[in-house]
């Protein structure tokens, strides 16, 4: 007569399917640490605190998948090809005009405020805040 085991050997596909998806989750699991050095300063890190700082809290933390970054958008391109003007009047009527620089002068200020933001993130003061968005004013002021 054959008897089985009272556990068998393989333990089954739930059992495995549980234990892939606990390491799946504890291979993207990040420890936090809260440091704080002799002058009493703050800092929050990934990494463990130095040595002349000592460990406040530590915490365990899954990060968020980081969002998609939008791709630029492109003008269509116009359909009628680029003439370059070639004679004094041609040159003289085609130069932009006080209000087509005030708008490049806006749009250069604004994409630079983005670009700052967006490579400061949130390490970004508000006195820093206020001086880009106060540039940005400045640029696009009368438009």
């Amino acid at each position: 007569m054959l008897r089985t085991p009272a556990f068998p050997i393989f333990p089954g596909p739930i059992f495995v399917g549980t234990i892939l998806f606990g390491m799946a989750f504890a291979a993207h699991a990040n420890t936090l640490y809260k440091c704080a050095d002799a002058k009493g300063a703050i800092a929050f890190q990934s990494e463990p605190c130095p040595a002349n700082a000592r460990t406040m809290a530590t915490r365990d933390y899954i990060p968020e998948a980081a969002a998609p970054i939008p791709a630029p958008e492109r003008t269509k391109a116009s359909s009628t090809p680029i003439r370059i003007a070639t004679t004094h009047r041609e040159r003289r009527a085609s130069k932009r005009t006080p209000r087509d620089i005030a708008k490049q002068r806006c749009q250069s200020a604004k994409l630079a405020e983005q670009a700052y933001r967006d490579r400061r993130g949130l390490d970004i003061s508000f006195e820093q805040l206020r001086k880009i968005s106060d540039r940005t004013v400045e640029a696009c002021w009368g438009l």
